[in-house]
């Protein structure tokens, strides 16, 4: 008994501070009591990495704040969009502009458009691309404003899917429309992981100015073209398998949860009114689809969300002396639309003729109405 507890005592004594530590939490006695500093290791380090990472989380957010509201302080457009503006020629300054999604990039022809307003082959030019929204469209402006007239005419082309908070498809719901709003509001439309990628858009941008510093940037289409020539089709079958696939993604993409007068609808509100301010001359394109699609969707919540829509952009224009155009009433003439649709929202190559000849018109008219000032057009 005696040899043990002497044993014991000198061991005690003897060792290295792990050692006694780990003696004591089996012996029973507090760890912290035997801790070199007197203080637990675990409390130690609680105390030293939450100061870095305060530290590493005040720089990020200052970085953020700094770029954001320096380097980018409003959205910049999408690459492919800046493309596309980027053709245009420094000296050409078109004054009428068809801009937004692809029912302006497929309906469209400058050319058609310019002989019927009776301006000079270059002066119509088209820089839509595909699930275009009005915040993208003001971002290329905003950037790009010096390659158009003094007050040029810009085209909007709006559908159903731009105005909806229920879209959850990425395509439908682009970065610029994520960077234009508010935090909340990013959360509210778009997924976590989405909406915290949309607050760091500038960063991403300026690592891509970056990167562009190092190659040269491509022109995406000639200026004189513009718009996707979809070769004429037809006539439409409504039982093909392509038409059918087309119909249900209008049914629960574009009109997924129809939510028309949120979020979204107040952007596109705010972006036609600093487009206006900017000294643009906006003008809102309601491309008609086939004439069955109403009749396909009629007693479902995606047709009447259609009909909303359709309504809304009306009393808006009205609302904000906004022009829209749909094309006149006879501008299908005498003919059957399925040969003019390739599917039930988007034309065909004949339809765009026809359609464009329409809208050129609809244009005139308004230019000589002065309901738009000529302004861009004799420079």
């Amino acid at each position: 008994m005696t040899l043990h507890s002497s044993t014991s005592s000198s061991s005690s004594v003897l060792e290295p501070p792990a050692v006694a530590v780990a003696t004591a939490s089996l012996r029973g006695r507090p760890v912290e009591s035997l801790s070199p500093t007197g203080r637990a290791p675990a409390a130690v380090s609680a105390r030293r990495w939450p100061r870095g990472g305060i530290i590493a989380c005040a720089l990020v957010a200052v970085a953020h704040v700094a770029i954001s509201t320096w380097v980018f302080p409003h959205p910049i457009a999408r690459e492919e969009l800046r493309r596309k503006v980027i053709a245009i020629p420094q000296g050409q300054r078109p004054s009428l502009i068809f801009a937004g999604d692809s029912r302006a990039w497929w309906h469209i022809d400058p050319a058609v458009v310019a002989e019927n307003v009776d301006l000079p082959a270059g002066k119509v030019v088209n820089i839509a691309i595909n699930s275009c929204e009005s915040s993208g469209v003001l971002a290329a402006y905003r950037e790009f404003s010096d390659r158009f007239a003094p007050a040029p005419i810009i085209v909007i082309s709006i559908s159903a899917y731009s105005i909806n908070d229920g879209v959850t498809y990425r395509h439908c719901l682009n970065d610029e429309v994520l960077w234009s709003v508010g935090l909340l509001d990013r959360f509210r439309l778009a997924s976590v992981k989405d909406a915290i990628q949309a607050t760091f858009l500038p960063e991403r941008e300026l690592a891509n100015r970056i990167a562009r510093a190092y190659y040269e940037t491509k022109a995406f289409v000639p200026p004189e073209e513009g718009f996707w020539e979809i070769p004429a089709k037809g006539p439409l079958d409504w039982t093909s398998d392509h038409t059918q696939e087309r119909l249900s993604f209008i049914r629960d993409v574009w009109f997924e949860n129809p939510s028309m007068t949120g979020i979204r609808w107040r952007q596109l509100e705010e972006d036609l009114q600093d487009l206006k301010q900017g000294g643009a001359q906006v003008v809102l394109l309601d491309s008609p689809e086939h004439p069955q699609l109403a009749d396909r969707l009629e007693g479902t919540p995606s047709g009447t969300a259609n009909a909303a829509f359709h309504r809304q952009l009306h009393d808006l224009g009205k609302r904000m002396q906004i022009p829209v155009l749909r094309g006149g009433p006879d501008w299908l003439g005498d003919r059957n639309a399925d040969e003019l649709y390739c599917d039930p929202v988007h034309m065909n190559r004949l339809g765009a003729e026809l359609f464009s000849a329409s809208i050129g018109t609809e244009l005139r008219n308004l230019l000589n109405r002065g309901v738009l000032l000529p302004k861009a057009i004799t420079h």
